[in-house]
């Protein structure tokens, strides 16, 4: 992927992380700091936002309509946010950030690589189905971030694909798996996965149950995991 400067480089400073917040990002850490209003106020903004580029793009929305969604003055929002692309790196940093708090919780406790494949593909589909819209704006936008947060993202993007690399590594080790290159291979699963995200709908004929039924066959089967069924993956999903 290649960056692009977007119509505000500015370059938004945040507090350090703590060590054991559960928040979904530095900013919203930042605003729970400030009490219940300040959270509130938050939230509407990243809604409204979300919603905004959803519908517009990134520079096709103003901060005045964003402070007029929220109720807000404009120059209010400035008690929240940095930066228009502050914004915007906030929204895609919390999207990474929620995505591996979630790998660690859900996957990486798990000894056997086969079940850690299937693990991921659960967690994948049902975080990028259940936050499909973040997701698209994640994937869609990232260009228009200037060239140093460019590359914070897509660092976070890369710790999610080392971390699915190194489960692909340790089962090709052991012979679970039978792949011609970890690297690669990590990408086409990252792919296959993230792209229920475009063409899922809530109503549509797929439920995300049986999406994960087919996604894990599909899975690990390119890994080369022999006697993989539907049927099979059905009784682990119903578990």
């Amino acid at each position: 992927m290649s960056g692009h400067t977007g119509s505000d480089s500015s370059n938004p400073k945040h507090d350090p992380w703590p060590p054991n917040c559960n928040t979904t990002s530095i900013k919203e850490y930042q605003m729970r700091k400030a009490g219940t209003r300040g959270e509130t106020t938050w939230l509407a903004i990243r809604e409204a936002a979300v919603d905004l580029i959803a519908t517009h793009g990134f520079e096709g929305f103003n901060l005045r309509e964003l402070a007029a969604r929220c109720g807000i003055k404009a120059g209010s929002l400035y008690n929240h946010i940095e930066s228009k692309e502050g914004l915007l790196k906030t929204l895609l940093e919390s999207i990474m950030t929620d995505l591996l708090q979630e790998f660690d919780e859900q996957v990486t406790a798990i000894d056997d690589p086969v079940e850690q494949v299937r693990a991921v593909v659960r967690l994948h589909i049902l975080f990028h189905t259940r936050r499909r819209t973040e997701v698209i704006i994640g994937n869609t936008e990232l260009r228009s971030l200037s060239p140093e947060n460019h590359q914070a993202i897509t660092a976070l993007r890369d710790r999610y694909e080392n971390k699915l690399r190194q489960i692909i590594s340790k089962g090709a080790a052991s012979g679970a798996f039978h792949i011609p290159d970890a690297k690669i291979t990590s990408f086409a699963i990252i792919a296959i996965l993230t792209g229920v995200g475009h063409w899922y709908r809530p109503n549509g004929s797929l439920s995300q149950k049986r999406l994960i039924e087919i996604h894990e066959q599909l899975v690990l089967q390119a890994l080369g995991v022999v006697d993989v069924s539907v049927e099979a993956a059905s009784s682990r999903v119903n578990a």
